[in-house]
């Protein structure tokens, strides 16, 4: 195929990539005359391939299908570019099929806990497989990913498998556990009979922490840093922030139901049943931020914060907090009732209970998976993505 020239009054496909490599692509066939207005946006599907050719082509093998009516430059995010017409196609119209190589690049995998087992999508979310053999009880209430290990949380305990999510085993009874959190070899777990517990030794044993028994709706980890969510208990509600791995904590978002938190450095957002409040000193002062619905769990990335809501949907902004925008059925989610949310370039992840609604488009729009695509049930409790 004949390298890039002059394309003036011509056609372009511009391949956009996402934060995991080139993974979904919104192909606009633009006027190169008027490249500002953009045409026909579509998305494709990665499928899946073999190992082998995986091995081959550790970037990522993109297949695009365009109809091309006329010549067309392909340009790649690192700057290389073909002419493709009707004869440098070489008979491959309406088909295109363009092998990217190169790079390290690799197809997430999406871990999502379900009320019948953990269901996993190795194709970036398109098609999911149901896990369940081991697991203490088919219930997965929390879920924390290290891979290849996988950390379950549910009515029976902690249930962890160490071959990628397919197998199970339950070392310690934890009781009845809803959260579950893992960073620097320590695992995190909230249960309803002794509250907040910790393991160092990969989850043959739990010792008791130090919140008075306290149950912890949510528990977040990174690194040093764990913030257990409180409700429910009065003054003594709020997120409790521990800075030396979970052996110490101190009160702050004082008196305020807790369900959920995500932290940035020094910047912490807590899921209230009163909106989402904001603080940027580490907890000690915070702010409202948004509507005052029932949040349920809260993820910012940059600029970009997505609470959800039960019931109400998803909440978005885009401008660091300032302004929020809602999306709910009639933007395509799955159910109003969203338990959880997490992002990751222009994909957003809703867990609904009535499946998992997953948009492309930073959120906009959304496409809903449910046990016809694999799920081991509608009901779902937490995501994640590596």
């Amino acid at each position: 195929m004949p390298e890039g020239g002059d394309l003036s009054g011509q056609a372009r496909v511009r391949l956009r990539p996402t934060e995991y490599g080139i993974l979904w692509v919104k192909i606009a066939i633009v006027p190169v005359e008027t490249p500002e207005k953009y045409l026909d946006l579509k998305e494709f599907q990665q499928p899946g391939f073999s190992s082998a050719m995986k091995a081959r082509f550790t970037q990522l093998i993109l297949i695009a299908l365009v109809s091309l009516t006329s010549s067309c430059q392909i340009t790649v995010p690192w700057g290389k570019s073909m002419l493709l017409g009707d004869d440098a196609a070489e008979g491959l119209n309406p088909l295109l099929l363009l092998l990217v190589a190169g790079g390290s690049s690799s197809i997430p995998t999406f871990y999502v806990a379900t009320q019948s087992g953990v269901s996993i999508s190795r194709d970036g979310g398109f098609t999911y497989t149901s896990y369940t053999a081991g697991l203490a009880h088919l219930f997965v209430y929390g879920l924390a990913v290290v891979e290849p290990t996988v950390y379950t949380a549910g009515p029976m305990g902690i249930s962890i498998s160490t071959d990628g999510g397919r197998t199970y085993s339950t070392t310690s009874n934890t009781g009845d556990t809803g959260t579950i959190s893992v960073s620097e070899g320590n695992i995190y777990v909230g249960t309803t009979s002794v509250g907040f517990q910790r393991s160092t030794d990969g989850g043959n044993t739990y010792a008791n922490q130090t919140l008075g028994g306290m149950y912890p709706y949510a528990v977040y980890s990174q690194s040093n840093l764990v913030y257990a969510s409180i409700s429910g208990v009065g003054g003594s509600s709020g997120l409790y922030v521990s800075t030396d791995f979970g052996v110490n904590f101190t009160q702050r978002f004082n008196g305020l139901n807790v369900a959920a938190s995500y932290a940035v450095g020094s910047t912490v957002y807590a899921a209230t049943d009163n909106g989402l409040r904001i603080s940027t000193d580490g907890g000690v002062t915070s702010n409202a931020s948004g509507p005052a619905v029932n949040a349920t769990d809260v993820f910012a990335s940059g600029n970009n914060i997505y609470v959800s809501v039960n019931p109400g949907g998803l909440n978005i902004s885009r401008d660091g907090g300032t302004s929020y925008t809602t999306y709910t059925i009639a933007n395509g989610l799955g159910s109003n009732q969203v338990r959880t949310v997490y992002a990751f370039g222009d994909t957003v992840l809703a867990g609904t209970t009535a499946g998992l609604s997953i948009s492309r488009d930073g959120g906009s729009t959304y496409t809903n998976y449910r046990t016809t695509n694999g799920l081991g049930s509608n009901s779902i409790f937490r995501v994640a993505v590596r």
